[in-house]
């Protein structure tokens, strides 16, 4: 395997644009932060850009923005029960993580659940029966 090049300025830009990016989330400037990101890479690596998948980014979009949707639609509707207690929120995002991916559920189900922390074990509770459940039966 040939020896991995680390682009040391790149990898400490990539960290200081992530950390001003999540600053600016937190303000609702969001925006801002693509525009300041887009803004270094035309500086830095002006044919980082050309290089993209713009239609693969633009199918996470819509699978997120779908998602947001579909959480919308639940509570609009009062399919899920309150998920107040983190035995609940564990219980449904569990279940709900083998039929569709861990990071779809955690959009779909936040806006349902105060408890971040019992909606973290839960979508990943499949990753670790899962990959028991693998090494079982190997």
């Amino acid at each position: 395997m040939p020896p991995i090049a680390l682009d040391y300025k790149l990898m400490l830009t990539s960290i200081l644009l992530l950390i001003v990016n999540v600053m600016l989330a937190q303000y609702g400037a969001e925006v801002l932060g693509v525009a300041l990101t887009v803004l270094v890479a035309l500086l830095m690596r002006r044919k980082l850009l050309l290089k993209l998948d713009y239609p693969l980014i633009l199918i996470f979009c819509l699978i997120f923005m779908d998602f947001s949707e579909i959480s919308y639609l639940i509570n609009y509707y009062g399919i899920l029960p309150t998920m107040r207690a983190g035995c609940t929120a564990i219980l449904i995002s569990s279940l709900l993580s083998q039929v569709m991916s861990n990071v779809p559920t955690t959009i779909t189900l936040l806006a349902h659940t105060s408890n971040w922390k019992a909606l973290a074990v839960g979508v990943n509770l499949d990753g670790i029966y899962g990959q028991s459940y693998h090494t079982q039966t190997s």
